[in-house]
């Protein structure tokens, strides 16, 4: 990032993660932690990512002591609670700005007056932000200049005025920042804490505690240096986010499924579950797209590898083409959870023309073109059952025609998709020449 210096205003050029206040995070080096720091004074430990960050942010100074453990928000989310900050995991970014800040004095100042009042004129110990158009003087200059300026506390959204404390009672002058709140004592006048930050993090979790302990507890993540595996791990915060659809990654982790990316996969499969490799190849071109892509691909061949893991392999081909079927009803289910009805608005490539036309197919016409489509499709994948698999467990049970096993919101967003999964699998033919001699959707594989 690079800082212009014009007259009295500050100006900020480069890339727009940094105009927006994000801070590369990772110490150089760091590609997982190697340590983690359990303080006695919470009993909560920091470690990987965000006691990378942690440590290469200013410690307990800035940050303070972590108090709550990592947890994952209802929308995916991970974060954890510091004294004054809260902590971020975003791994859909390049692996400097996996770990981001919470905008907690934002939400403070949201309404706040004193955030519409002009900027008070600078003298020479002022600078000027335009980006917000206030100033930054005397001891806050200082500290911000000192400590990490624009990436750490974001761009100044009030100007300084007398606020009263409400832990001590005491009135101090304050001003607010995008990610914490500038606090000057003057008792402590000439040493290092005659500036302090706002303890929010420990405020938002005494106001949010309830809500924030119901959240599940997760392991810290580290740094994925992969964009691959960046965008593999924001493809599973996306399914997580819908709580019908977290059987799926749970599948995945359980089931020891592993994955990659193959660019020796046809260019319309997009993704496919080897059940014999226990594996999922996802086709290279997903990196270019909206992670929701690989999202929904994820989802399709997670649900594959549910089915293979639970009931077994398809003993025919309607449950080979049951089998499809299901894995496109838990994808349509994600994309209707996340665009809403109509899909995803003004749809960037094909593939996501295609997912809004699955998802209408399934909502309004019983799912019949994605039938046609699968029929055709997956004509000789779905040939003849491989004996070999039938003999190593008998006992399995095949896949089964019904909802049973599926996104448990289904059957509220896709009433008769009992009826469509028994269409294809005691009628594969029929769903086939219903055709009616149209040739059936060019939709890409998965």
């Amino acid at each position: 990032m690079r800082v212009l210096r014009r007259g009295r205003t500050i100006l900020f050029s480069g890339l727009l993660l940094m105009a927006l206040g994000l801070l590369p995070a990772r110490p150089a080096g760091a590609d997982t932690a190697s340590e983690r720091w359990c303080p006695p004074e919470t009993g909560v430990c920091a470690e990987g990512a965000f006691y990378d960050f942690w440590r290469a942010n200013g410690g307990l100074e800035i940050l303070g002591y972590p108090i709550d453990q990592p947890r994952r928000r209802p929308d995916g989310l991970i974060v954890q609670y510091y004294e004054r900050a809260i902590m971020e995991w975003h791994p859909e970014n390049g692996a400097d700005y996996q770990v981001l800040l919470t905008r907690l004095g934002a939400a403070l100042a949201d309404g706040n007056p004193h955030g519409d009042r002009p900027p008070v004129p600078c003298d020479a110990d002022c600078a000027l932000l335009s980006q917000t158009g206030h100033t930054v003087r005397g001891p806050f200059l200082e500290y911000w200049t000192r400590h990490g300026g624009l990436p750490v506390y974001g761009f100044p959204l009030t100007e300084e005025y007398r606020e009263r404390n409400a832990a001590d009672g005491q009135a101090y002058t304050v001003q607010y920042f995008e990610r914490n709140r500038f606090e000057h004592h003057p008792e402590h006048a000439g040493t290092r804490y005659e500036v302090l930050l706002g303890r929010l993090g420990a405020e938002a979790l005494a106001a949010r505690g309830d809500e924030v302990h119901s959240w599940a507890v997760v392991r810290t993540p580290v740094y994925a240096t992969d964009r691959r595996a960046a965008m593999v791990a924001t493809a599973t915060v996306l399914v997580e986010g819908v709580p019908e659809a977290r059987y799926l990654t749970a599948t995945l982790a359980g089931g020891g499924v592993t994955w990659h990316f193959d660019g020796d996969l046809p260019a319309d499969v997009l993704g496919v579950y080897s059940f014999r490799a226990n594996a999922i190849r996802y086709h290279p071109i997903l990196l270019a797209m909206d992670p929701h892509a690989l999202a929904a691909v994820l989802a399709h061949e997670g649900q594959h590898a549910h089915d293979f893991l639970t009931y077994g392999p398809p003993r025919s081909r309607g449950e080979c083409l049951t089998l499809e079927y299901r894995g496109f009803l838990a994808e349509a289910a994600l994309w209707e959870s996340w665009w809403g009805p109509r899909g995803k608005p003004d749809p960037a490539n094909d593939f996501e023309r295609a997912e809004n036309a699955i998802l209408d197919d399934i909502r309004e016409n019983g799912g019949r073109e994605t039938q046609r489509f699968i029929t055709a499709a997956y004509a000789g994948a779905c040939g003849t059952p491989d004996p070999a698999q039938m003999d190593d467990a008998p006992e399995w049970r095949g896949i089964p025609a019904t909802t049973e096993g599926l996104p448990a919101h289904l059957t509220r967003l896709f009433p008769d998709a009992g009826d469509q999964l028994a269409r294809i699998a005691g009628e594969p033919t029929l769903a086939a020449a219903a055709t009616g001699g149209a040739p059936a959707p060019a939709w890409p594989k998965r």
